[in-house]
């Protein structure tokens, strides 16, 4: 259940303003940003399909969060590109952390591209079928359970 995770997106918000360089700092505010306003009204509609508040704007609801959903990714797309690029103009001597941090930034541009296809497709955006859009959900689901499995030593 994601219940209070857009407390997660509140407190990304509260981190990225103590971010230095302006473009990263932009888009990390309007990644959580956005990413908290889709999970606040994916708390809305979820207390409404089991019944505690009454949703007269339930159609426009659900647009909002689609909305909210693919401007969180896509920030959150060109927010890890951004890093990635910088990463590559830093010089590091320690290689197992570049790669490390390439390895993540790479997986979140990943991720995030193939979850776009799913508020697209709700959007209508893009004629995406439920096929097309549970494989990329399956996809980005399986990329984080890889991510969250613990690693052997």
């Amino acid at each position: 259940m994601r219940m209070f995770r857009s407390l997660q997106f509140i407190q990304d918000f509260l981190v990225g303003l103590g971010v230095a360089d302006p473009i990263e700092k932009g888009l990390s505010l309007f990644k959580a940003f956005s990413l908290a306003v889709w999970m606040i009204v994916d708390h809305l509609q979820w207390m409404h399909k089991v019944g505690y508040i009454k949703l007269e704007a339930e159609k426009r609801l659900s647009e909002i969060h689609s909305k909210a959903w693919f401007f969180g990714l896509l920030s959150g797309v060109v927010l890890s590109g951004y890093k990635l690029q910088a990463l590559y103009k830093k010089k590091t001597d320690d290689k197992k952390k570049f790669e490390e941090k390439q390895f993540k930034l790479t997986q979140g541009i990943v991720k995030n591209s193939v979850d776009l296809v799913i508020p697209m497709a709700r959007l209508k955006w893009v004629d995406a079928s439920d096929g097309v859009v549970g494989l990329a959900g399956t996809v980005t689901s399986v990329i984080g359970i890889l991510d969250t499995w613990p690693k052997k030593k």
